[in-house]
């Protein structure tokens, strides 16, 4: 219980990080289509797809230069939790709505998204086992692994959800009309 009573915080942002991901990815990003080509043809969410595993990598490997970690443990949650304006700015992506009709901004909310993705998970997994004695650190992973399933989990889940209630097929956005 000592241990968790250390990790509690990152094992908090690493669910919460992990949760707002895969609620948009991948299942609303690949409904997303070019607002400024007639051609579907399914190019657009496999650039999408492709960036983000770009900026998640780049994300990840940040923090293995000290100059890159900007941020310490005590202000970690405030940046993840700002992460949730993703989820409107992925629904304005997908239908189009507001100052999101540019396929540059799908691109840069897809970037930004994967960037704090990889770089808050990483940053969290990090600083969790770093908060307790050398004995405990296998005891603080193990925490700091079932919360990231939890946070992978419930995204998921969550990502479901979204998908039924802002999906391309939904009813709920533009007054009911389906586009």
């Amino acid at each position: 219980m000592e241990v968790f009573k250390r990790v509690w915080p990152m094992a908090l942002v690493v669910a919460l990080n992990f949760l707002v991901t895969l609620s948009l990815f991948p299942g609303l990003t690949s409904q997303m289509t070019s607002p400024n080509f007639t051609d579907q043809s399914g190019w657009y969410p496999i650039i999408l797809i492709t960036l983000f595993n770009c900026f998640d990598f780049i994300g990840r490997t940040a923090p293995r230069w000290d100059a890159a970690i900007f941020i310490g443990p005590r202000m970690l949650w405030v940046p993840t939790l700002l992460r949730l304006i993703f989820i409107p700015g992925f629904i304005f992506c997908l239908h189009h709505l507001y100052f999101f009709t540019s396929d540059f901004m799908g691109y840069l909310t897809m970037s930004l998204m994967a960037l704090t993705n990889g770089y808050f998970g990483t940053l969290a997994m990090m600083y969790g086992p770093a908060n307790v004695d050398a004995v405990n650190k296998e005891r603080a992973g193990t925490i700091m692994v079932f919360f990231l399933t939890a946070g992978l989990t419930a995204g998921v889940w969550t990502g479901v959800l979204f998908n039924g209630l802002f999906g391309q097929q939904s009813t709920i956005i533009h007054g009911g009309r389906v586009y």
